[in-house]
């Protein structure tokens, strides 16, 4: 422990010896043993209105300019290192646009299209049983939430500033719809009183932490077949960004390819 900053670690010891201990008392049943229901999983493709989708292209072009001045001479790994660190910005931006929102220099949020939301009042207007939400966003989360009000649904959410499970961590059953933010929360919540799952943005998952979020409620306790639907902004970075991530490629591949095909045309 550091000596200056109470509760800070310094450095972790002894790891190797730690595991050992803990090996003799762990019970691991292998994937060959475990049986769980099927689970499916739907894309959803949503155009977005020609309003939404103007405001998108416009900023993909100065997005893709802005790219390409900060990598400008450079060789391969000076360009992975400029897109990754500046090019990240300008493709979190596109992906807000997806959504159908924009910030702007003051920090205040923009609505710029509807139809994915339209989309997931839908969806959960047809379920009729409880469903979780995945989002990105601070404001995908907003976007469930409004959708329960019109709806007269029970909403509850697990996120940086609400935990709105049972002690065991599970979800509760006074609530229709949970809103989750992606990363929240860990392995060890059980969603499984629902079967499905409403994906609205699922942001910069890699491939390994996007399955440890479907596995909340497609794990051991899930008695029911289980659905994921895949709402996606169609012809934006959403749709390159999943089809990646299939390929377990990460964001700077995914940006280069962007200007790649932009340069093409």
């Amino acid at each position: 422990m550091s000596k200056w900053i109470p509760q800070k670690v310094d450095q972790w010891i002894n790891l190797e010896q730690m595991n050992a201990k803990i090996n003799t008392i762990r019970f691991v049943i292998p994937k060959s043993v475990l049986v769980l229901p099927e689970v499916q999983h739907i894309k959803i493709e949503v155009n977005l209105s020609p309003a939404g989708m103007k405001i998108y292209q416009q900023m993909k072009k100065e997005s893709i300019a802005y790219i390409k001045r900060s990598i400008e001479g450079s060789d391969e790994e000076d360009v992975r290192t400029a897109v990754g660190s500046n090019g990240a910005v300008q493709f979190l931006r596109l992906l807000q646009l997806a959504q159908g929102f924009i910030k702007d220099d003051e920090g205040d949020e923009i609505n710029t299209d509807t139809e994915k939301r339209r989309a997931l009042l839908d969806l959960l207007q047809d379920t009729g049983e409880p469903v979780c939400v995945y989002g990105w966003f601070k404001n995908d989360l907003r976007c469930v939430e409004r959708c329960c009000e019109i709806l007269g649904l029970r909403y509850g959410e697990l996120s940086g500033n609400r935990k709105d499970l049972t002690p065991h961590s599970k979800m509760p059953e006074d609530v229709d719809v949970l809103g989750v933010q992606c990363m929240s929360g860990s392995s060890g919540i059980d969603l499984t009183r629902s079967r499905i799952g409403v994906i609205l943005n699922s942001g910069l998952l890699s491939h390994g932490n996007f399955d440890q979020m479907c596995a909340r409620q497609h794990r051991p306790g899930q008695d029911k077949n289980v659905v994921f639907y895949h709402l996606v902004s169609s012809k934006t970075v959403e749709t390159k960004l999943i089809d990646e991530r299939g390929r377990k490629r990460d964001i700077v591949d995914v940006l280069l390819s962007e200007i790649r095909e932009e340069e093409v045309f």
